[in-house]
């Protein structure tokens, strides 16, 4: 026996136990080949792979496939098998030391690959030199059991020659030979594989010593050869004898960096191999395909190779061939160091690959086509980030790009610029530095190439460009080369070259598009005035080229038109205006200006043009903004201004201009266009930024004080100007007939304007605050005497009257004041007060002029002094005269005032009784005496008119004098409040109750009070916002209370003495003073009657009703006059049954909200025994069917329980009780969200939990009468959040009209604790089969009977 015979021996028997450990092994093998290999095909890689790695020399090795029958034939002329090369492809995973792993010349190093082969075939023989052997799993499945199995794919069988299949004949016994028996199923698949070999030639390029693939099926033999060419690195990969395909091959040994070395120590066997954790250097190989020119050419969707095929693809367009450590299966790349290493080393070598071909000849102009700086997914993207970091870092530092200049110089990617249009090949000396970094023209795929001279580069370098050209006088053959450059697409001309400067004027300079224009043929003289004011034209030799004028339209230069002849003027006057030239100088183009827009469409002038400002010659020879001059006779105006006002001021000097322009209709359209005026425009209506603004700034001085730089108008505002823009013209009769007429016939309009005008600051578009600013119309008005009043006198508006109030005057008084004109030949425009204080007349008389209008009254007047002086005194009340001069203005006049006597006397003289004390400020003790030194005559009680400081005025209660003539004159349509203001303002002497004494002989009677009850139990229905008996009672009520306390007392011989020098006494008819009401005897009953109406303080209107019941002698007949006015008579009838509290409620009477905020409970309740509730009007319902279910199960067993109550009354308020204390348990538990805690007992339930928002909410509920009737004044407790409320339940058994008791303790416990405090109605208490319980419940019951919402039916006091 042969040593590898007892070797193959030695193996079956190491390999052939039967025990666990080979059980466990034989599934683990075929639980790998199912998963690793999972596809058939794979075999094929995996036997070229042990083929290529079959020699320790530097040779080539043929390999061969052939196929017959169900066999397949593998057999390479590489070296034999040796010991170790059986026992490793006995070994599972190389688990034991083999060359391959330590070799890093040998591509396998995992052991498994060869295990691919069981795939296909069950039965594998191996025969090389003296081995013989074969795995059969046939031979042992007759020993396997399913709990017992062997390893059989390492389990070596030594193999006769007579036990070999003959399917191929006679074997070349120099050749290392593998049949395959191949499995059912799988022999189309062997097939396909096998000739994907011939369809994918490439996979030979990178191993290391195959250099031909012979493939034999059906009869038919073909090759795979890979041929190295004479030239330097090129191959020919050939078919059957045919070049297939031709390839530029690279290689570079890439020295392994110390730290990538450190790092892969680190890494496991089965992570990286030994020989890689060995290796100082590895091999990077790129194959360029060639094509049939033999230049490169680029590959799409190339694979990475690891000396065979992957199916990883990447971008590159080339092959790339590397150590790459892979999957298990070798298809994928495993994500580690070493992968992302090789990475950076293929940017590198990528760069200097193509620095290599771009040296030579041959290649050169291809290399960009190799070129790709970006790598993208599926690849993992740390191998992307690792190339793009690398292949900058070597696109920095390697120049790889043949230059323009000189082919032989790289250029580095960042300097390389590609010219896209070809024009330094144009123009090769026009920017030399530029052109040293611009790449070959000849190359391929220069797009690549980032820097780009294009349209748009040479568009930003083209002011330069067209400045070296017209140095170098080649300007025309540029603007050629742009016009065929921009002539495809024009737009794109306009795009890329408007505001660039290049275009050649008639002056030799360089322009944009902007502002440019064609030459001027037609008018010499415009094109040479425009010309000296720098206006550009085209040099007229650039229309000599061929397209140049349609090239140059489409760059938006054109024949210069009106309205750009407009819009230029207008750019010149802002530039060119007599503040940066000579002022001469400029006059003299304005004529020019004139003359030329003579000869344009002047309807192109907009308005606001600043030609509007061009100043223009008037006939006073003096130049002046054309918007501010006017029409001359001569040209026709609508207003002629020059006629109706016989002045020359800003009137056009026509014969200077006729020289001009000797058209008179086309001197006046072309005046007319500057806004040279021809009427005088009233603009009325919304201003907006279409709106003719000149009408807002043609007034200079309002310019100047509100809107320079301060002010401007939002044109979200509507506001009205009246133009007038000289206010000499409103002093001619003329004029101020045309305006005054304007004002009336568009006074709506005007008022709604003026109403709503609002400046703006310019600062902050935003703020409206400034309404110190007047309008236009108010300002001019105001300016200076312009208004023309009824003396013919001129008169500012604010120092005339609005008409209304002068009306208030006598005839006589009328013509002492300033009033407007509105009358003009015959003709009436009368303004209303409301435009003429808008305009910014008075509508109150000034101290000077009331002081003029008293003085002015005579004792030819007396017949008419009470209407006159009560109308100036209601006029002086209108004023509001502030400041200390005004009011010592009027007191240092002697002013005679009215005195009761209808004479007119001193004010100083008068005196005044008046009650009313004044909340507003009193004038300082300076202005009152200012106004006492005034001679002032006054009107007294006796009709005279007497000086204001002899008059006196009362302050009392009421007082009812006789006329004297120290008595103030009091009127019943002034107030005494107001009466107050006069004496004060005049001097005239009010006294006080401390200031006099009352004196009388002696009591005749008492007087009742009766009778005056019940008229104003008749006057209270006269109430106008009273609207219910309710209030009417509460009303009447207050004044009962108040009338208890007056006792009237007739006396004789009544009157007052005043304390104070000169210590003059008044005879009295009537005066109340401390609740005392003195009256005459012989008084009747509508002498005094006043004095009761103010001491209950009855309002005007029911005064003056009083007043009218006191004529008639019978209730019949006062009740009958009531009627005649529409009165419900029949409410005196249900107001008889009040019952007026007296002596305890004189103090509390008016029983509203906020009284009640103040009532004394310890004064009331000792008196109070029973009241009854008549009225529930707001209380809260809750609806029965709330707790419907829980209510029926509680009424079932109230109705079981009430045999043992006696009465009906007593088992009404225990139902109601029960029911309540159910009904608000069910009630809270709904509020609840969730119970933590509920405890609940026939008299007390607690609840705690979280209510329906999440806070925390505790319920306590205490039934105090579960029991019996303890008599506490509440029957329940309710604590909520620990607030106690205490709660009373009335029961009825009826469905409405609850009359309830309130004893004497739950009054006092309603009052004291109001808003903790409920009392709960029961509806139909008991009442189950008739109709539902019904709850109301009212808070503060007590707050309710003080405000009149709970009405007692009947109240008793114990006196």
């Amino acid at each position: 026996m042969s040593q590898q015979q007892n070797h193959i021996h030695y193996l079956y028997d190491q390999r052939g136990k039967n025990d666990p450990d080979s059980t466990i092994l034989a599934n683990t093998l075929d639980q790998d080949i199912q998963t690793v290999f999972n596809s058939p095909d794979k075999f094929i890689m995996e036997l070229l792979q042990n083929a290529d790695d079959a020699t320790d020399q530097d040779q080539y090795i043929d390999v061969n496939f052939q196929m017959a029958d169900q066999y397949l034939l593998f057999s390479h002329t590489g070296k034999h098998f040796d010991k170790q090369d059986v026992d490793a492809i006995c070994d599972n995973a190389q688990q034991h030391y083999t060359a391959k792993k330590s070799n890093l010349n040998k591509t396998g190093y995992k052991g498994i690959g060869f295990k691919s082969v069981f795939v296909i075939s069950e039965c594998v023989y191996i025969l090389s030199d003296q081995y013989s052997f074969r795995f059969d799993r046939q031979r042992w499945n007759l020993f396997s059991t399913s709990e017992n199995r062997y390893p059989w794919q390492i389990i070596p069988i030594w193999t006769d020659n007579w036990q070999v299949p003959k399917v191929f004949g006679k074997l070349n016994d120099s050749h290392v030979n593998f049949i395959f028996h191949i499995k059912q199923g799988t022999i189309l698949t062997v097939h396909q594989a096998v000739y994907s070999l011939l369809t994918n030639p490439y996979t030979i390029l990178f191993l290391r010593h195959i250099r031909q693939i012979t493939i034999s099926m059906k009869n038919q033999k073909q090759y795979i050869e890979l041929k190295e060419l004479n030239s330097q690195h090129s191959y020919q990969l050939c078919i059957n004898e045919k070049e297939h395909s031709r390839w530029f091959m690279i290689s570079k040994q890439q020295q392994i960096s110390a730290q990538i070395r450190d790092q892969l120590q680190d890494l496991n066997d089965h992570q990286c191999p030994l020989k890689l954790k060995k290796a100082t250097c590895d091999n990077l190989q790129f194959a360029v395909q060639l094509d049939s020119n033999h230049q490169v050419k680029s590959i799409n969707n190339s694979k990475l190779f690891c000396y065979l095929p992957t199916q990883v693809h990447c971008q590159l367009p080339f092959l790339i061939n590397a150590n790459f450590l892979l999957s298990a299966d070798r298809v994928q790349l495993l994500s580690n160091i070493w992968n992302v290493y090789l990475f950076q080393c293929i940017a590198q070598f990528h760069i200097e690959s193509l620095q290599m071909i771009a040296q030579m000849e041959q290649y050169r102009d291809n290399v960009l086509t190799l070129f790709t700086d970006t790598l993208t997914p599926p690849l993992h993207q740390s191998f992307i980030d690792a190339y793009k970091q690398a292949i900058a870092i070597a696109l920095h530092e390697i120049a790889f790009i043949p230059s323009y200049l000189d082919q032989s110089h790289l250029l580095k990617w960042h300097n390389a610029v590609t010219d896209n249009i070809q024009f330094f090949n144009r123009f090769p000396s026009i920017d030399p530095s530029f052109q040293t970094n611009i790449a070959n023209y000849t190359l391929k795929r220069r797009e690549k190439i980032n820097k780009k001279f294009t349209q748009s580069t040479l568009a930003a370098k083209i002011h330069d460009y067209a400045t070296q050209s017209c140095s170098q006088g080649s300007y025309q053959e540029l603007l050629a080369f742009l016009i065929t450059t921009y002539s495809q697409d024009h737009s794109s001309a306009k795009y890329y070259l408007t505001n660039k400067v290049f275009l050649l004027t008639i002056n030799d300079k360089l322009v944009s598009n902007n502002g440019t224009f064609l030459p001027l043929y037609g008018d010499r003289q415009l094109q040479q005035f425009l010309s000296d004011l720098n206006a550009n034209f085209i040099h007229s030799k650039l229309l000599d080229i061929s397209g140049s004028k349609s090239w140059l339209e489409s760059m938006g230069i054109n024949n210069i038109t009106d309205d750009v002849v407009v819009r230029f003027f207008e750019e010149w006057m802002l530039m060119e205006g007599p503040n940066k030239i000579n002022e001469e100088m400029f006059h003299a183009s304005c004529f020019i200006v004139v003359s030329l827009l003579s000869k344009v469409d002047y309807t192109l002038i907009k308005t606001g043009s600043i030609l509007e400002k061009l100043p223009l010659m008037t006939k006073s020879q003096r130049y002046q903004p054309a918007e501010k001059c006017y029409l001359p006779s001569v040209l026709h105006p609508k207003f002629d201004v020059e006629k109706i006002t016989g002045m020359n001021t800003n009137i056009v000097d026509d014969t200077v201009y006729s020289m001009l322009v000797s058209d008179k209709d086309k001197l006046r359209s072309t005046l007319i266009s500057l806004k040279v005026k021809q009427d005088v425009a009233f603009f009325c209506g919304t201003f907006s930024k279409g709106s003719d603004s000149s009408h807002v700034y043609c007034f200079d001085q309002y310019y100047d004080t509100y809107i320079k730089d301060k002010f401007g108008f939002h044109g979200k505002y509507s506001f009205h100007i009246a133009y007038l823009p000289y206010m000499q013209f409103l002093k001619t009769e003329s004029y101020a007939k045309i305006f005054f007429k304007y004002l009336h016939q568009n006074e709506d309009d005007i008022i709604k304007g003026m109403t709503n005008f609002k400046p703006c600051s310019r600062s902050n578009r935003g703020n409206y605050s400034h309404d110190h600013v007047d309008h236009y119309l108010k300002f001019i008005l105001n300016r200076e005497p312009c208004v023309q009043g009824q003396d013919d006198q001129l008169y500012r508006m604010k120092d005339l009257y609005i008409t209304s109030i002068v009306d208030k005057l006598d005839d006589k008084l009328k013509r002492l004041v300033p009033q407007i004109k509105f009358q003009f030949d015959g003709n009436t425009a009368k303004l209303s007060d409301q435009l003429m204080i808008l305009l910014g007349a008075q509508q109150q008389f000034s101290y000077q002029d009331i002081i003029k209008l008293l003085n002015a009254i005579t004792d030819e007047d007396a017949d008419r002094y009470y209407q006159i002086f009560q109308g100036l005194y209601k006029l002086i009340l209108r004023a509001n005269w502030k400041t200390i001069s005004q009011v010592d203005t009027i007191q240092q006049n002697v002013i005679k005032l009215l005195a009761s006597d209808q004479s007119r006397q001193y004010a100083a003289s008068l005196h005044s009784l008046n009650e009313i004390i004044l909340n507003a400020k009193r004038s300082t003790t300076s202005q009152v005496e200012t106004i006492q030194r005034n001679s002032i005559k006054l009107l007294a009680l006796d009709k005279s008119r007497q000086y204001a400081s002899t008059l006196h005025s009362f302050r009392c209660q009421y007082i009812r004098l006789q006329h004297h003539p120290n008595l103030f004159h009091s009127f019943p349509d002034i107030s005494k409040e107001d009466e107050l203001k006069l004496c004060r303002l005049f001097g005239v002497q009010v006294v006080e109750s401390r200031h006099y004494i009352i004196h009388y002989k002696q009591i005749i009677k008492y007087i009742s009070i009766e009778p005056i009850k019940h008229l104003l139990k008749m006057i209270v229905i006269t109430v106008a916002n009273l609207n219910s008996i309710k209030d009417m009672k509460l009303l009447l009520l207050r004044w009962m209370s108040k009338l208890e306390k007056l006792q009237i007392k007739a006396v004789e011989g009544l009157t007052v003495q005043v304390v104070l020098p000169p210590c003059i006494t008044f005879k009295v008819e009537a005066i109340i003073s401390a609740d005392q009401l003195y009256c005459k005897e012989e008084l009747p009953l509508a002498g005094y009657i006043n004095a009761i109406a103010q001491y209950v303080e009855l309002p005007l209107e029911q005064m003056k009703m009083l007043q009218q019941l006191c004529l008639f002698n019978s209730d019949q007949e006062r009740e009958q006059h009531l009627n005649f006015y529409y009165y419900d008579i029949s409410a005196i009838r249900k107001l008889d049954h009040i019952c007026l509290l007296q002596e305890d409620l004189q103090h509390d009477a008016d029983l509203s909200s906020n009284a009640c905020n103040h009532l004394q409970v310890g004064k009331i309740l000792p008196y109070i025994q029973f009241i009854g509730f008549a009225d529930l009007t707001t209380p809260f319902q809750y609806p029965y069917n709330v707790v419907s279910a829980g209510i029926d199960r509680m009424q079932n067993h109230l109705q079981d329980n009430t045999s043992s109550i006696n009465s009906s009354h007593q088992r009404t308020v225990q139902w109601g009780e029960k029911f309540a204390y159910q009904y608000f348990i069910k009630y809270y538990e709904y509020k609840f969200k969730s119970i933590v805690k509920k405890v609940q007992s026939h008299e007390t339930t607690q609840i705690e939990g979280m209510d329906k928002k999440g806070n925390p909410l505790s319920i306590s509920l205490t039934w105090s009468n579960y029991h019996q009737e303890n008599n506490h004044p509440f029957d329940m407790i309710l604590i909520k959040n620990g607030r106690q409320i205490y709660m009373q339940i009335k029961s009825t058994d009826k469905s409405k009209d609850l009359f309830v008791k309130i004893s004497h303790e739950e009054w006092k416990w309603m009052c004291q604790y109001r808003h903790n405090y409920r009392l709960c109605c029961i509806y139909n208490a008991g009442m189950r089969e008739v109709a539902k319980p019904i709850i109301k419940k009212i808070k503060d019951p007590a707050s309710k009977f003080f405000d009149g919402t709970l009405i007692p039916k009947e109240i008793y006091f114990k006196l």
